[in-house]
């Protein structure tokens, strides 16, 4: 099977947590310089992208929100309008990712997907179903995708629409 390996770069972790850190700590400095800052919690949107960011080094939890994805879309009949790739688990590690390769385009706008398909209502349609079926996902999946853009999304060969880059997710709080 033609298959996708993403890897880690070397040392980036102990990279990207000391920049991070930094930029913490400058918005916890600017907040005290700056009270009125403080108010617009500066510090916790850096901390909830810090915490992000550190979890999108672990590939098994993204190749997990892959599978839980997949998973969604079987159990609600789906899989003939969308996918997210198959996870291969004996070959995905914290630093090693190996899944199934989707084959189409990027989904930048209407005009690009209709000038590849030669038609102006593929373009448009699938982009709804994409909106659709995510705003579904956000409403009825313990998570969400929290990086839907172009490059995540494929405008398959088969005409399916395929979801990638499971790395970044949100929560949506039942209350909410």
């Amino acid at each position: 099977e033609d298959v996708v390996i993403k890897v880690q770069k070397p040392g980036i972790d102990a990279s990207l947590k000391a920049d991070l850190s930094f930029v913490f700590v400058a918005s916890r400095v600017l907040e005290f310089l700056q009270p009125d800052w403080e108010r617009t919690s500066l510090s916790a949107v850096v901390g909830d992208i810090r915490s992000s960011m550190l979890e999108e080094l672990d590939f098994t939890k993204e190749a997990r929100n892959t599978e839980e994805f997949r998973r969604y879309l079987a159990q609600n009949n789906l899989l003939n309008e969308a996918t997210a790739p198959k996870v291969f688990q004996e070959f995905t590690t914290k630093k090693v990712f190996t899944m199934e390769r989707l084959y189409g385009i990027s989904m930048l706008d209407e005009e690009t997907i209709s000038k590849v398909t030669k038609d102006p209502e593929v373009g448009q349609q699938a982009i709804i179903s994409a909106l659709n079926i995510w705003t579904q996902s956000v409403m009825q999946m313990p998570f969400f995708h929290a990086d839907v853009h172009a490059g995540n999304l494929l405008l398959l060969d088969d005409g399916r629409i395929g979801f990638i880059d499971f790395g970044i997710v949100g929560r949506v709080s039942d209350e909410t």
